[in-house]
């Protein structure tokens, strides 16, 4: 007779797993809660249970083909603008591109070799070694989201530093002044994530030390993300005040600058509500992709007929 298969969880979840996590979370009340309550992990009442969908698949797709495109768009304008490199600001704006494809690229890998630590909808399907893996690579691709997304608008606005080339204006000291908070911001991202104390051995990241009093996972790259639309308000206001002299540029730059304006706006608006349901991050990725295309479109097809 053939023994019947030692009973897991959802997700090959054990009473060990369990122990560890309630250690780590700090879960003492919500097992106090269920216990009271007769409440069971759902695998024990239903064999048959099934594992949630891996949605970071969706997250990977995705970014693969921005990539793709992303990395069309930048071959092109590096081509396209060859005749006009009169500047050695063209290179800077060309090598921020080419650090933000460089981040695009290690995020998709990241986000595929995550996949396999997948932890679920509910404390139950979550595996203790799931945890620990999923903190790392929480930090590893929250710190290239925030290099993606600062070398990008990095080179868009030494773009648009370009683009007022032919008219004298103090916005230009401005925009530097910007590009150098950018970077500046990334910086301080990337040293507060890395050395953020961990509150467990054995993770790398630990995101969010507020996880014991029952904090949001990404809490803390939340407010570092969301310290990025104060530099895109500036950035969004800074035309308005030099409309009268936008007249004085060729028709593509103004357009460009216009263009970034609006998209600016719209990727500022979709970013809170992405921030706080991560399903809609794919609507903030796409405002961005197309913010980042139609920049590198017309900052080509602007470049074409004037030098800087």
């Amino acid at each position: 007779m053939v023994a019947p298969p030692e009973p897991t969880f959802s997700t090959g979840q054990t009473a060990q797993d369990i122990v560890q996590l309630r250690d780590l979370w700090d879960l003492s009340s919500a097992f106090e809660e269920h216990a009271a309550s007769g409440w069971v992990p759902p695998a024990v009442l239903d064999p048959n249970y099934i594992a949630p969908v891996n949605l970071r698949r969706v997250d990977a797709a995705t970014g693969a083909a921005f990539l793709v495109i992303s990395t069309i768009l930048v071959v092109w304008k590096i081509v396209a603008t060859q005749r006009t490199r009169l500047s050695s600001v063209l290179f800077l704006e060309d090598w921020l591109l080419l650090a933000a494809l460089v981040g695009q690229a290690a995020y998709v890998v990241v986000i595929w070799i995550a996949n396999g630590y997948q932890i679920g909808w509910h404390v139950y399907d979550v595996r203790y070694h799931s945890v620990l893996k999923l903190y790392k690579f929480t930090g590893i691709w929250n710190i290239i989201i925030i290099w993606v997304y600062s070398t990008s608008r990095a080179s868009l606005l030494v773009s648009i530093r370009r683009m007022y080339s032919p008219i004298k204006t103090k916005i230009k000291p401005f925009i530097d002044l910007l590009v150098a908070a950018k970077l500046v911001y990334l910086l301080v991202c990337v040293f507060a994530l890395v050395f953020y104390t961990p509150r467990h051995p054995g993770v790398t990241f630990d995101l969010v030390a507020s996880m014991r009093h029952e904090g949001d996972l990404l809490e803390l790259s939340i407010r570092f993300m969301a310290a990025q639309p104060a530099f895109d308000t500036l950035l969004l206001i800074c035309p308005f005040p030099l409309l009268w002299k936008l007249k004085h540029l060729p028709e593509r730059r103004r357009a460009l600058i216009l263009w970034m304006c609006g998209l600016w706006a719209t990727t500022m608006l979709a970013g809170p509500n992405s921030m706080f349901a991560y399903c809609e991050s794919l609507l903030q990725m796409g405002l961005q992709q197309a913010e980042n295309s139609i920049g590198i479109y017309f900052s080509t097809k602007g470049y074409q007929k004037i030098a800087p």
